[in-house]
């Protein structure tokens, strides 16, 4: 991850927090023999913004839309349609992939940080809410690809690629675990901390140790939790290239992007 660097530098964005609150809403009584409606609505606290998720299930297909309202108007953010009578993990990959590249070209990087700010926390809040049973249904779990395909598109954004990946994460292939990319598995803080802290502690670059305090302070902030592993890596990527701009002279730098030919 360490090894290959440009000069160019943006610093990243670690999404805080947002507080507020989740109405579930199931049409159907939890009926799941039959064509199931359920939705979710999130609202922050300070009502500034509403996001609404609905899916549409029956023994053929299972479709989920999100919609976030702003002035009064549901703005569509996304759609995914599943046939769940061919679904696959590498089917799904695919899905993801197209539903972010498509995302990509409707919202610039400020919408979708804005978007993924919100979302990245509604797992957790649904969690909470709901009993396992209903946790684990498909219809339920339908937010993982959408929240795949947005977290997608930020990290395309963040690491300046054209186009966005999405690689095939083993623990979902089971087909009843949530969806994610491999990029953003989740992990527990403490174990990202030992990773990021074994990185600083046996590495040196012209004898000069990379200590990434940003780093350290999000997983610091975030111990206890179960965090994706693609907002680490990001931070701690944008944290070095301050470092290689800051702390190693041009010569050092050409130096180190020789080795790594």
């Amino acid at each position: 991850m360490l090894t290959n660097c440009t000069e160019e530098y943006e610093s990243t964005v670690t999404f805080q927090d947002v507080n507020g609150k989740i109405k579930i809403v199931d049409n159907n009584t939890l009926n799941r023999n039959e064509q199931n409606n359920y939705s979710f609505i999130f609202q922050k606290n300070d009502n500034s913004q509403i996001l609404k998720f609905e899916a549409i299930q029956n023994e053929k297909s299972l479709i989920s839309k999100m919609f976030l309202k702003r002035n009064e108007t549901w703005m569509p953010i996304s759609e995914l349609k599943i046939n769940t009578e061919k679904n696959s993990q590498k089917i799904m990959n695919s899905a993801v992939i197209d539903l972010a590249n498509s995302l990509k070209k409707r919202f610039d990087k400020e919408q979708i940080v804005s978007i993924v700010s919100i979302i990245e926390n509604i797992p957790k809040l649904l969690y909470d809410k709901l009993d396992n049973e209903d946790y684990y249904q498909n219809d339920n779990l339908a937010i993982f690809y959408h929240t795949g395909a947005l977290k997608s598109v930020w990290r395309s954004y963040e690491n300046n690629s054209e186009n966005c990946q999405c690689g095939i994460y083993e623990s979902s292939l089971d087909g009843k675990s949530p969806f994610f990319c491999a990029e953003d598995k989740p992990v527990r803080a403490e174990v990202a901390f030992e990773f990021t802290e074994n990185i600083s502690t046996t590495k040196r670059y012209f004898g000069k140790k990379f200590t990434p305090r940003k780093t350290y302070d999000y997983l610091d902030n975030n111990s206890g939790e179960i965090i994706s592993l693609s907002t680490v890596d990001i931070i701690l990527r944008n944290e070095f290239k301050e470092f290689w701009l800051e702390d190693l002279s041009e010569s050092e730098r050409a130096s180190l992007n020789k080795r790594a030919e």
